[in-house]
């Protein structure tokens, strides 16, 4: 008496940060992605991003990071200056926000925070009297550290000087600048440096994925980069280009099952104890529940498709040709909401696809019991046993799971 329309499987997306560059933009990836995980109630994205295969990658912890190549970008330094934009200087926006798509149009909002800083410089020199940049101060924290920057790490070798900063919590929705000012007395003059990469850690706002549907969204944001740009590197960086863009990529992969007993294709209802018990008498009502499994992570909708449809919904019919209302609701596990956040039990199922009723999963449910019901009640009960008494009533119900909510 029940069939199944679609078992599916949906699939949620990665997100990644790795980098390239063209002679006008700076272009790296984000990727994460949602995966049912067996008895496991959680209801976020893991984000997969890999800052590379990089040597510095090691000490930036390898996610959540973009390297930004900046091969052909230079820094000029002189010693002394009292402008924080004309030493080692750092700005960068706070939150934005991006609009992640699927390939059906479905649309869920992402958040994107700096949440770390920092390069990797050369000397141009290569005959010993040039300083390393770490050389030019007494050490690599920022001047305005335990405020809005704080250091996290710094390496200085005999070519190379790295370093990155942290982005306080408090400061990474609303952008801020962080700078060293380079002023040992030793190393007064003007020095160029060569810059590898820039290093640019990120957090993730990422939607509820358990009110998405399976598939990959996409979206994307563009900085502005230089003097005066969202990510800026102070008026002594000349870089190889003035934009970066950002391309998100979330990937869903729902579980989606629901698993029906074989031998309870044909539904017989009877009164509670069976016919035995009323000898006759009118029961009140007749029923029968069909137990199912369900494991599911995603939203769906539920419908019926009658053999006799009577609009308000299916019947079963009786040789004669009378027609009585057949109820069909549904009960599901606790962690399975209506739209409006209610739990769902005895649900009356509408007929037809247009009045679809649509189904969210609070957290990843797995193997748990769902029932099917099916009843029929008074007056429609007295109805049949008064004027078909023995007869038998039959009529076929389809019940449609759909896992992709809209077309």
């Amino acid at each position: 008496m029940q069939q199944i329309k679609k078992i599916a499987q949906a699939n949620v997306a990665l997100l990644c940060l790795l980098s390239t560059m063209t002679a006008t933009a700076y272009e790296v990836s984000v990727k994460a992605e949602y995966r049912t995980v067996k008895g496991v109630n959680q209801a976020e994205f893991t984000d997969t991003t890999s800052c590379g295969t990089n040597y510095w990658c090691s000490y930036m912890g390898q996610r959540r990071t973009v390297i930004m190549n900046a091969t052909g970008s230079v820094l000029t330094i002189t010693v002394p200056s009292t402008d924080p934009r004309q030493n080692l200087y750092y700005k960068v926006p706070g939150s934005r926000t991006v609009n992640m798509t699927n390939a059906k149009g479905q649309t869920h909002i992402l958040t994107f925070n700096f949440s770390a800083i920092g390069g990797v410089y050369r000397r141009t020199e290569s005959n010993g009297t040039m300083p390393g940049l770490h050389e030019l101060t007494g050490n690599i924290s920022p001047d305005n550290a335990g405020s809005s920057c704080e250091r996290r790490w710094a390496h200085g070798g005999s070519a190379d000087t790295g370093f990155a900063w942290n982005i306080m919590p408090a400061f990474q929705s609303t952008g801020t600048t962080c700078h060293k000012m380079f002023n040992k007395s030793s190393r007064l003059g003007t020095w160029e440096y060569g810059i590898n990469l820039f290093f640019l850690a990120y957090a993730l706002d990422t939607p509820n994925p358990l009110a998405m549907e399976s598939g990959v969204y996409t979206g994307n944001l563009t900085f502005s980069v230089g003097p005066g740009g969202e990510i800026d590197f102070g008026d002594n960086v000349t870089t190889t280009s003035n934009q970066m863009t950002v391309n998100f990529e979330l990937n869903v992969m729902h579980d989606f099952i629901f698993q029906f007993p074989a031998a309870e294709s044909i539904a017989v209802l009877e009164p509670a104890g069976g016919w035995a018990s009323y000898n006759g008498a009118n029961p009140g009502s007749i029923n029968k529940d069909i137990p199912f499994r369900v494991t599911n992570s995603g939203p769906f909708t539920m419908y019926l498709a009658c053999e006799h449809d009577l609009n308000v919904g299916c019947g079963v019919k009786a040789a004669s040709g009378r027609t009585v209302r057949l109820n069909t609701s549904i009960t599901l596990p606790g962690a399975i909401r209506l739209g409006n956040g209610s739990p769902v039990n005895r649900v009356p199922l509408p007929v037809g696809r247009l009045m679809r009723k649509a189904f969210t999963p609070v957290f990843a449910v797995s193997n748990q019991q769902g029932l099917l019901h099916f009843d029929i009640t008074n007056p429609a009960l007295e109805g049949m046993l008064k004027d078909t008494p023995g007869e038998r009533y039959e009529g076929d119900v389809t019940l449609m799971i759909e896992s992709e909510l809209f077309e």
